[in-house]
């Protein structure tokens, strides 16, 4: 698990394209060896490239790539959100990530008329601009282009100090094994928060997602309340993942 310094390297990385072992030491307060392992560790996560003297961002997978991410699935993520908004009750304060998924789960809740949404996702909030019926509280925090959401310690600590109702996340891997997880830590470390915030914890992801596993653990699938998915799911994965929670099966 990684500590806070390793963290908030992370971070900077992530924004700035490149950090040098001597002004982390200065910045942190600790010896080039304890900067050194704590680049050593986010080189071993994928998250950067060690150099001379620091470390260079590791461009994300291009399949995690929000172009590539937004444009994949569209009528499993469609029908999807259609199931999912029949979970949404008029007067519930939910919480969405910004998983592509949940972009059209927003447009399916423009016609909710008693609705608080908080999120972290630009996008997401796009799509809710017009909805008068929804109070809509949009995060701020590091913005990462390349994901499409924000992420950082700041939103962290806005997410602990709220209560929803209901959540709303989407996953990069789901598997019998490790249950719902993710390649990147900034972005599980946030999943995390939102399913402790949250009373419902519902979970959207197209049948691609399941069989896959990543680095890092976001939960298991015992304290997902609904999984929605399309019926592009294999009978064998339905039948396990209905054995451990409420599996809901949107038709194309």
């Amino acid at each position: 698990m990684k500590n806070v310094r390793a963290v908030k390297i992370e971070e900077m990385v992530r924004e700035n394209g490149s950090v040098k072992t001597p002004e982390l030491s200065k910045l942190f307060n600790v010896s080039d060896i304890t900067i050194h392992r704590d680049l050593n560790l986010l080189e071993s996560e994928g998250i950067l490239k060690r150099t001379r003297g620091g470390a260079i961002a590791v461009p994300l997978e291009p399949e995690f790539r929000y172009p590539n991410r937004s444009l994949s699935n569209i009528k499993e993520k469609e029908a999807i959100a259609r199931r999912v908004s029949e979970l949404i009750k008029e007067g519930d304060t939910i919480i969405m990530d910004g998983s592509t998924t949940n972009i059209s789960i927003a447009r399916q809740l423009c016609g909710f008329n008693d609705l608080t949404v908080y999120t972290m996702s630009p996008y997401v909030t796009n799509e809710l601009l017009d909805a008068y019926g929804v109070v809509l509280y949009s995060s701020g925090g590091l913005f990462s282009r390349e994901m499409a959401h924000f992420i950082g310690t700041s939103l962290e600590e806005r997410i602990l100090q709220i209560r929803v109702d209901k959540c709303v996340i989407g996953a990069s891997a789901i598997s019998r094994e490790k249950g719902v997880t993710g390649p990147y830590y900034h972005l599980t470390s946030i999943q995390k928060l939102i399913i402790e915030c949250s009373n419902t914890v519902i979970l959207a992801a197209d049948h691609t997602k399941f069989g896959r596993s990543a680095i890092e653990k976001v939960t298991d699938i015992e304290r997902i309340d609904y999984l929605v998915t399309d019926s592009g799911i294999d009978s064998e994965n339905a039948s396990y993942f209905a054995s451990k929670t409420n599996l809901i099966i949107a038709e194309l």
